[in-house]
Protein backbone atom coordinates (compact mmCIF):
# COMPACT_ATOMS: atom_id res chain seq x y z
CA UNK A 1 0.00 0.00 0.00
CA UNK A 2 1.49 3.48 -0.78
CA UNK A 3 0.78 6.81 0.98
CA UNK A 4 0.02 9.38 -1.75
CA UNK A 5 0.45 12.98 1.06
CA UNK A 6 -1.44 15.55 -0.09
CA UNK A 7 -0.68 19.11 1.67
CA UNK A 8 -2.77 21.22 -0.07
CA UNK A 9 -5.70 19.29 1.23
CA UNK A 10 -3.37 18.57 4.93
CA UNK A 11 -4.69 14.57 4.43
CA UNK A 12 -2.85 11.73 3.87
CA UNK A 13 -4.70 9.38 1.29
CA UNK A 14 -3.68 6.11 0.93
CA UNK A 15 -3.52 4.72 -2.52
CA UNK A 16 -6.20 1.53 -2.97
CA UNK A 17 -7.73 -0.02 -5.43
CA UNK A 18 -11.17 2.23 -5.87
CA UNK A 19 -9.51 5.18 -5.95
CA UNK A 20 -6.14 4.94 -7.69
CA UNK A 21 -7.37 6.32 -10.83
CA UNK A 22 -8.71 9.55 -9.59
CA UNK A 23 -5.56 9.75 -7.48
CA UNK A 24 -3.01 9.43 -10.38
CA UNK A 25 -5.17 12.29 -11.61
CA UNK A 26 -4.21 14.56 -8.62
CA UNK A 27 -0.91 13.37 -8.65
CA UNK A 28 -0.26 14.40 -12.23
CA UNK A 29 -1.84 17.66 -11.58
CA UNK A 30 0.44 18.43 -8.15
CA UNK A 31 3.96 17.44 -10.78
CA UNK A 32 2.85 19.28 -13.90
CA UNK A 33 4.82 22.23 -12.78
CA UNK A 34 7.87 20.86 -12.18
CA UNK A 35 9.24 21.10 -15.91
CA UNK A 36 8.37 25.22 -15.68
CA UNK A 37 11.63 26.25 -15.70
CA UNK A 38 13.43 23.38 -18.84
CA UNK A 39 14.10 26.42 -20.64
CA UNK A 40 16.73 27.85 -17.87
CA UNK A 41 19.62 27.41 -17.50
CA UNK A 42 21.47 28.35 -14.60
CA UNK A 43 25.22 27.86 -16.03
CA UNK A 44 26.64 31.38 -15.39
CA UNK A 45 24.83 32.37 -12.66
CA UNK A 46 26.81 34.16 -10.40
CA UNK A 47 27.59 32.62 -6.80
CA UNK A 48 29.02 33.66 -3.53
CA UNK A 49 30.19 31.81 -0.40
CA UNK A 50 30.26 32.75 3.44
CA UNK A 51 34.08 33.98 2.69
CA UNK A 52 32.74 36.34 -0.11
CA UNK A 53 34.57 34.35 -2.67
CA UNK A 54 33.18 34.43 -5.99
CA UNK A 55 32.11 31.46 -8.81
CA UNK A 56 30.08 30.91 -11.59
CA UNK A 57 27.71 27.80 -11.11
CA UNK A 58 29.41 26.41 -14.08
CA UNK A 59 32.85 26.37 -12.36
CA UNK A 60 31.15 24.59 -9.14
CA UNK A 61 29.09 21.77 -10.06
CA UNK A 62 30.62 21.28 -13.77
CA UNK A 63 29.18 17.50 -15.40
CA UNK A 64 27.50 17.38 -11.98
CA UNK A 65 23.46 16.78 -11.52
CA UNK A 66 22.87 19.04 -8.55
CA UNK A 67 19.74 18.55 -6.01
CA UNK A 68 19.88 22.31 -5.13
CA UNK A 69 18.13 23.69 -2.14
CA UNK A 70 16.98 27.50 -2.48
CA UNK A 71 15.69 29.46 0.43
CA UNK A 72 14.66 33.00 1.06
CA UNK A 73 14.92 34.02 4.88
CA UNK A 74 15.58 31.78 8.15
CA UNK A 75 11.83 31.61 8.96
CA UNK A 76 12.18 28.47 6.02
CA UNK A 77 15.29 27.06 6.68
CA UNK A 78 15.80 23.65 3.83
CA UNK A 79 16.85 20.80 5.67
CA UNK A 80 20.61 19.56 6.66
CA UNK A 81 21.98 16.28 7.67
CA UNK A 82 20.18 16.87 11.23
CA UNK A 83 17.01 16.10 9.18
CA UNK A 84 17.04 11.89 8.90
CA UNK A 85 15.24 11.78 5.21
CA UNK A 86 17.31 14.34 3.98
CA UNK A 87 20.58 12.87 5.67
CA UNK A 88 19.26 9.29 3.35
CA UNK A 89 18.68 10.91 0.49
CA UNK A 90 22.16 12.22 0.42
CA UNK A 91 23.75 8.76 1.53
CA UNK A 92 21.81 6.61 -0.63
CA UNK A 93 23.82 9.20 -3.49
CA UNK A 94 26.62 8.76 -2.03
CA UNK A 95 28.04 6.21 -4.68
CA UNK A 96 27.39 8.53 -7.50
CA UNK A 97 30.21 10.86 -7.59
CA UNK A 98 28.04 12.96 -10.36
CA UNK A 99 25.52 14.45 -8.06
CA UNK A 100 25.99 16.43 -5.54
CA UNK A 101 23.87 18.30 -2.45
CA UNK A 102 23.94 22.59 -2.45
CA UNK A 103 22.25 25.37 -1.08
CA UNK A 104 21.10 28.37 -2.66
CA UNK A 105 20.51 31.30 -0.66
CA UNK A 106 18.32 33.72 -2.86
CA UNK A 107 16.89 36.34 -0.19
CA UNK A 108 17.91 39.90 0.91
CA UNK A 109 19.83 38.83 4.14
CA UNK A 110 23.71 38.00 3.66
CA UNK A 111 23.66 37.81 7.60
CA UNK A 112 20.98 35.14 7.44
CA UNK A 113 23.36 33.67 4.89
CA UNK A 114 26.53 33.59 6.97
CA UNK A 115 24.78 32.49 10.25
CA UNK A 116 22.92 29.33 8.01
CA UNK A 117 26.59 28.55 6.15
CA UNK A 118 29.08 28.67 9.84
CA UNK A 119 26.42 26.20 11.54
CA UNK A 120 26.38 24.11 8.61
CA UNK A 121 30.38 23.95 7.24
CA UNK A 122 30.15 20.43 5.74
CA UNK A 123 27.58 22.45 3.03
CA UNK A 124 28.03 23.87 -0.25
CA UNK A 125 26.57 26.80 0.82
CA UNK A 126 26.25 29.32 -2.03
CA UNK A 127 24.30 32.89 -1.89
CA UNK A 128 22.85 33.97 -5.73
CA UNK A 129 23.85 37.18 -7.09
CA UNK A 130 20.60 38.69 -8.54
CA UNK A 131 20.67 40.23 -12.00
CA UNK A 132 18.09 40.23 -14.48
CA UNK A 133 19.24 37.37 -16.22
CA UNK A 134 18.37 34.99 -12.67
CA UNK A 135 15.27 36.43 -12.71
CA UNK A 136 14.05 33.96 -14.75
CA UNK A 137 14.90 31.28 -12.21
CA UNK A 138 13.13 33.43 -9.46
CA UNK A 139 9.34 33.98 -11.21
CA UNK A 140 8.64 35.41 -8.07
CA UNK A 141 9.95 35.90 -4.28
CA UNK A 142 9.29 32.64 -2.52
CA UNK A 143 9.92 32.67 1.05
CA UNK A 144 9.54 28.62 1.19
CA UNK A 145 12.82 26.71 0.71
CA UNK A 146 12.45 24.08 -2.24
CA UNK A 147 14.14 21.89 -3.98
CA UNK A 148 15.72 22.24 -7.22
CA UNK A 149 16.93 19.28 -9.81
CA UNK A 150 19.64 20.86 -11.86
CA UNK A 151 20.77 18.90 -14.94
CA UNK A 152 24.51 18.32 -15.71
CA UNK A 153 24.56 21.63 -18.16
CA UNK A 154 23.41 23.77 -15.83
CA UNK A 155 19.19 23.04 -16.89
CA UNK A 156 16.85 23.26 -14.54
CA UNK A 157 15.27 20.00 -14.63
CA UNK A 158 13.32 20.03 -11.59
CA UNK A 159 11.38 23.12 -10.30
CA UNK A 160 10.55 23.27 -6.82
CA UNK A 161 10.97 19.78 -7.72
CA UNK A 162 10.25 16.32 -5.45
CA UNK A 163 11.37 16.89 -1.68
CA UNK A 164 13.44 14.71 0.15
CA UNK A 165 10.00 13.67 2.08
CA UNK A 166 9.15 12.25 -0.96
CA UNK A 167 10.47 8.78 -0.93
CA UNK A 168 11.10 6.54 -4.09
CA UNK A 169 9.85 9.58 -6.06
CA UNK A 170 12.68 12.35 -5.42
CA UNK A 171 15.48 9.34 -6.24
CA UNK A 172 13.68 8.40 -9.12
CA UNK A 173 14.00 11.62 -10.13
CA UNK A 174 17.22 12.60 -9.61
CA UNK A 175 18.74 9.46 -11.35
CA UNK A 176 17.19 10.00 -14.01
CA UNK A 177 17.85 13.56 -14.40
CA UNK A 178 21.44 12.16 -14.55
CA UNK A 179 20.69 11.14 -18.55
CA UNK A 180 18.93 14.33 -18.76
CA UNK A 181 15.61 13.62 -18.36
CA UNK A 182 13.44 15.97 -16.40
CA UNK A 183 11.24 15.17 -13.06
CA UNK A 184 7.79 16.04 -14.42
CA UNK A 185 8.58 13.28 -16.97
CA UNK A 186 10.48 10.72 -14.03
CA UNK A 187 7.56 11.44 -11.73
CA UNK A 188 4.73 10.91 -14.61
CA UNK A 189 6.90 7.68 -15.52
CA UNK A 190 6.18 6.52 -11.72
CA UNK A 191 2.43 7.58 -11.17
CA UNK A 192 1.93 5.29 -14.47
CA UNK A 193 3.28 2.41 -12.85
CA UNK A 194 1.74 2.58 -9.62
CA UNK A 195 -1.34 0.04 -8.90
CA UNK A 196 -2.84 -1.57 -5.95
CA UNK A 197 -0.37 -4.31 -5.82
CA UNK A 198 3.14 -2.04 -6.25
CA UNK A 199 4.70 -1.22 -9.62
CA UNK A 200 4.03 -2.19 -12.64
CA UNK A 201 7.52 -2.22 -14.21
CA UNK A 202 10.28 -4.18 -14.22
CA UNK A 203 12.65 -1.24 -14.45
CA UNK A 204 11.46 0.32 -11.89
CA UNK A 205 11.16 -2.42 -9.69
CA UNK A 206 14.88 -3.49 -10.73
CA UNK A 207 15.67 0.24 -9.95
CA UNK A 208 14.10 0.35 -6.47
CA UNK A 209 15.71 -3.20 -5.21
CA UNK A 210 18.99 -1.77 -6.23
CA UNK A 211 18.96 1.50 -5.11
CA UNK A 212 17.02 1.21 -1.60
CA UNK A 213 18.21 -2.74 -1.07
CA UNK A 214 15.47 -4.15 -0.16
CA UNK A 215 12.73 -6.35 -2.36
CA UNK A 216 10.58 -3.79 -4.29
CA UNK A 217 7.66 -5.87 -3.04
CA UNK A 218 8.08 -3.14 -0.01
CA UNK A 219 7.87 -0.61 -1.91
CA UNK A 220 6.19 2.81 -0.18
CA UNK A 221 6.22 6.40 -1.30
CA UNK A 222 4.53 9.49 -1.00
CA UNK A 223 4.32 12.77 -2.87
CA UNK A 224 3.75 16.27 -1.18
CA UNK A 225 2.16 19.32 -2.60
CA UNK A 226 2.14 22.48 -1.45
CA UNK A 227 4.46 24.16 0.85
Amino acid sequence: MKKLTLSLLAAAIFLQSACVPMLKTATKLGVRKYDDLKEVNVSDYELKDADGKMYRYSELFKGKTVYLYTWFNANQLPPTDQKPTYAALRQRFDVYPDVAFAYLFTGPSINEFNDFSKKHPEAKSFMLIKNDQTKAFLPSENIHSKAQIIGKDGTVLGYNGPGEDDNFLVDYALMKARDGQDAKKSAHRLIKSVNRDGVDSEELKTFYAKHFHKPADSTNFSIHFGN
